[in-house]
């Protein structure tokens, strides 16, 4: 029994709030009990209604925060199926929200309480695992889940579930490249196999990826490898994404074995954003690729689907490693079954598409100018689009308006984004130059006028930038 106590009124140290229910509560439902719970039900369609009620507990949803939590959906579910609860219940509001996250976590972990689907018996759960799992219940206890204060709670659920998966396909902007995506990721669920999807930065595959994510949160997870730059990164990054212990406390070893065993009993998707930070990022290291060989082994060997969204640098990586090391690529080669190469840049009627979903009360000649600038560039064209937006809104917030006009987004081109463009470009070339310059240590650098940065060109310049790139440089 734990003899940790603070009185009432009493100051807590930092310390001791990881243990209290409100923090417990803000990390979301443990990803191992779900995944336990999950192992002795026969139901797919209930295995997958778990991990979608998990994965919106936790403080991370597809790649993006989630505040709230559990409590926040609680209460959108709610809202949405609120014909189905007596007036009792809608009186005391704030104790049924309550009541409900408590059920919903008793139904992610609790063995006794089982979802039972429509035109299912009770009897839909394996005996077996049961006894594995749990070898001291009494399955005479186990019964269908739900509440008395609720109408055929369970099936709402899995109603909310399909709605939620609606509304995320709804407010997403299916581009070309996004398409390319979905097909991809769909064939590595489909197949439980290795899937890459490579292209150029700042095409949307990345948005793409949480996207889909978003709408398959009973059958994926979503990591971001952004910064990753080890191996006890790499598997803190995965653990987070699956609700599992990720503290500093935790050594590489704990962590993996968690992860591996997760993955390999829920059957999950595990999409990779930024996968070529998965191979060793040093020039000079001479360690075989261990999260390359994990995946290969424990991943894909067992059957887990993985999902690769990358940049050409993968490429360059795993064949730099190869020669480095010795390492055979083809054993990773043999393992995937789908390889997508995304186009190099959105089509006209793409940046529309993500425009509009952006701004749904812009104008036409806002959204003409706009998607006019993301389409003259030669590269990063999401990004050019939705910088362009963000400025505009924010002079349009700076004014008192809630939609940006015309006007607000040739300002933002003309007065930030088109001088930032400039300043860029003339501090990195002469970044560059100074760098090729050798400095001889027996002589004093002298400043004359070849050392001199070049003037700038004159407003011709700034008329012409629309049709350049922002990523020139």
């Amino acid at each position: 029994m734990s003899t940790r106590r603070v009185l009432i009124d009493a100051q807590r140290r930092q310390h001791g709030l990881a243990s209290d229910p409100v923090y417990a509560a803000a990390q979301g439902i443990q990803g191992t009990i779900v995944t336990k719970k999950a192992g002795i039900l026969t139901s797919q369609r209930a295995r997958n209604l778990l991990f979608f009620l998990q994965a919106l507990s936790l403080p991370e949803l597809a790649g993006r925060p989630n505040p709230g939590g559990l409590k926040r959906w609680v209460r959108e579910f709610l809202n949405e199926f609120s014909s189905r609860f007596d007036r009792a219940s809608m009186r005391r509001r704030e104790l049924v929200e309550s009541n409900l996250a408590q059920f919903i976590i008793g139904l992610c972990t609790d063995p006794k309480m089982l979802i039972v689907a429509p035109g299912e018996e009770e009897s839909s759960f394996s005996r077996d695992e049961l006894s594995q799992a749990w070898p001291d219940i009494d399955t005479g206890s186990i019964c269908a889940a739900g509440v008395s204060w609720f109408r055929d709670i369970i099936g709402a659920l899995w109603e909310f579930q399909e709605s939620f998966a609606r509304r995320q396909a709804e407010g997403f902007a299916a581009t070309s490249i996004a398409r390319q995506v979905f097909s991809a990721l769909d064939a590595g669920l489909r197949l439980q196999r290795i899937v890459l999807i490579n292209g150029l930065e700042g095409i949307g595959k990345s948005e793409a990826a949480r996207g889909w994510c978003a709408q398959h949160l009973g059958e994926s997870r979503y990591v971001d490898l952004t910064g990753i730059n080890n191996k006890t990164s790499f598997f803190r990054s995965i653990a987070r994404a699956l609700g599992l212990p990720s503290s500093e406390s935790l050594n590489t070893a704990q962590l993996q074995t968690r992860i591996e065993a997760m993955l390999q009993r829920s059957g999950l998707m595990l999409v990779i954003d930024e996968a070529h930070y998965i191979w060793p990022q040093s020039e000079r290291s001479e360690a075989p690729p261990e999260i390359m060989n994990w995946i290969n082994t424990a991943l894909c060997n067992r059957g887990v689907p993985v999902g690769l969204v990358t940049t050409p640098q993968f490429v360059a990586s795993m064949q730099r490693v190869e020669k480095k090391t010795g390492w055979n690529s083809g054993q990773f080669m043999r393992r995937i079954k789908r390889v997508v190469q995304l186009s190099e840049r959105p089509d006209q009627r793409d940046l529309e598409a993500v425009a509009r979903k952006l701004v749904p009360k812009a104008s036409e000649s806002f959204l003409k100018m706009v998607v006019g600038f993301a389409g003259s560039q030669k590269r990063h064209h999401m990004d050019a689009l939705a910088d362009v937006i963000k400025e505009s809104a924010e002079i349009a917030r700076v004014e008192g308006r809630e939609v940006p006009t015309f006007t607000d987004a040739r300002a933002a081109i003309d007065g930030v984004l088109v001088p930032s463009t400039l300043a860029k470009q003339s501090i990195f070339a002469n970044a560059k130059q100074t760098s090729r310059r050798p400095i001889r240590p027996a002589e004093k650098p002298s400043i004359d006028e070849t050392d001199a940065p070049e003037e700038l060109p004159a407003t011709n310049r700034l008329a012409s930038i629309r049709h350049e790139s922002l990523a020139e440089v």
